[in-house]
């Protein structure tokens, strides 16, 4: 199976509290890579799947359906980006490849990627700890034994934001010393209206103009 750059981006979101083991990890589930510092949840998806059969005989072929979750800690995530190749024309190789059943088999998860003149094939241990049960944090219908749970929680509002634009705005909260931003929402057409007061008393004010999808 294959992982790419945004897999790795989770790693972000991890905790860098040392009292927190299980949570300085990146989770490989079934459906995607997960991390989370306790305060912030950050989930990618595993990109389009490479057809085995134009993959050079020196990567593996694993089937991500059979994939067994584990951890890996957020702290080797440098490193392992750093493999990732670019190949002109060859976007295929464009990801890190996972070995599927040596990871399952033991305490290592094994990864792959090549440029066609050099191979990297790092070993990273996993890490034994349990990861929290991040399905059951989000307020949305979840699948469970094959049948969709029903939390009881529904969207009081949906808005579409450029994620850009709402970073962009945040930081500038963040560099005047913010602590904590008041959101104010007036309808899915509507600007999101953001407020708070540093430490010194000084007033930010911002309006996020929604995007239509």
């Amino acid at each position: 199976m294959n992982i790419n750059k945004n897999n790795l981006l989770v790693a972000k979101a991890a905790s860098t509290d040392d009292t927190r083991y299980a949570l300085q990890t990146i989770y490989f589930d079934t459906d995607g890579t997960v991390a989370t510092d306790g305060h912030k949840l950050v989930k990618v998806g595993y990109p389009s799947q490479v057809d085995h059969d134009s993959l050079p005989v020196v990567l593996p072929k694993g089937d991500i359906k059979n994939i067994k979750p584990f951890l890996i800690p957020s702290s080797c995530v440098p490193a392992l980006a750093k493999i990732q190749p670019k190949v002109k024309n060859l976007p295929v190789l464009e990801n890190i490849f996972l070995d599927v059943d040596r990871t399952n088999a033991n305490g290592s998860a094994h990864f792959s990627a090549t440029d066609l003149t050099s191979i990297s094939n790092p070993e990273i241990k996993k890490v034994d700890a349990q990861f929290p049960d991040y399905k059951k944090v989000f307020p949305i219908p979840q699948e469970e034994s094959g049948e969709m749970k029903d939390t009881g929680k529904e969207p009081l509002l949906e808005i579409v934001f450029n994620p850009e634009l709402l970073r962009d705005t945040c930081d500038i909260a963040v560099k005047m010393g913010l602590v904590g931003c008041k959101f104010n929402f007036f309808g899915a057409n509507h600007p999101v209206l953001i407020t708070g007061t540093n430490s010194d008393d000084q007033e930010f004010t911002a309006l996020v103009m929604p995007k239509r999808l």
